[in-house]
């Protein structure tokens, strides 16, 4: 799919869907489509308008791809699945690409349903599957599981997970290894001397211990654990710093957590 447009492979044409639009799946879009257009290919993109982040927006049409498609996706199942459904499947039907990119479950989803017959390779990054979210009940996990597995079964050309616990995760649901595998989200390194510059804008010296956290503050990510697992780390260890970099739903309750002398937090 990443195949260099200077090789003898002719460039192709892709259409990356996504339906978080921000956040650490959005990174990876963004990331992913630029890298693509930049070897040569034609690259499309899908976001839905409903949960898109402004700056995530401001990077899409940075990228200046050929074509940027809105489509209302919800995260949730429900009727509007299916007109997201005919609007995708236009999208795909007068694009001829040569490979269909889902991200996310809902994405995912939406862009694998088809009838039988000749198709355009689907591929799929979960991004997390949804059985992974641990408040999800058991009821849930069965329900979320036995779409996952038969998506992947029947619909699925490859499935890219992100890391070595994803993947064992999908096999546990019964996704056959074959259609698997482990792409690790890459990042650019920071420039020199950052390091120093985020101690200094916190007011923290250069020789004290600092741990770090980098994002979303919702359930799915747990992050009370870290504080806890922190305040217990920092009663040992004395001078020690925690820098939480995110923002969500629970903002407000870890601010609150971190305000005891043990647990030195700054967030931000």
């Amino acid at each position: 799919m990443t195949s260099d447009a200077n090789s003898t492979s002719r460039p192709l044409r892709i259409l990356q869907v996504l339906e978080p639009s921000g956040g650490g799946s959005g990174r990876h879009f963004l990331d992913l489509c630029h890298s693509l257009a930049a070897r040569g290919h034609h690259v499309e993109a899908v976001y839905s308008p409903l949960r898109a982040e402004e700056t995530f927006l401001r990077e899409l049409r940075a990228l200046n791809l050929p074509a940027v498609h809105a489509v209302s996706m919800k995260r949730a199942p429900g009727r509007t699945d299916i007109a997201a459904h005919k609007a995708l499947r236009a999208i795909i039907r007068d694009g001829r690409f040569d490979i269909v990119h889902g991200h996310s479950s809902k994405a995912g989803a939406l862009t694998r349903l088809r009838l039988p017959g000749p198709h355009v390779p689907r591929v799929y990054t979960p991004h997390a599957f949804r059985t992974m979210d641990p408040t999800l009940g058991l009821a849930g996990r069965l329900i979320y599981g036995s779409i996952e597995l038969l998506l992947a079964r029947l619909f699925t050309d490859h499935l890219i997970c992100v890391s070595d616990d994803e993947y064992r995760h999908a096999r546990r649901l019964g996704v056959p290894a074959e259609t698997l595998s482990v792409i690790r989200n890459g990042v650019d390194p920071p420039p020199t001397g950052m390091a120093q510059t985020v101690r200094a804008s916190f007011g923290i010296g250069s020789d004290t211990l600092v741990f770090g956290f980098i994002g979303r503050l919702s359930p799915q990510k747990a992050p009370e654990r870290l504080l806890q697992a922190f305040a217990h780390a920092a009663s040992r260890i004395g001078d020690a710093h925690l820098v939480m970099v995110g923002a969500g739903e629970l903002e407000g309750k870890q601010k609150q957590r971190s305000k005891p002398a043990a647990c030195k937090v700054e967030s931000t």
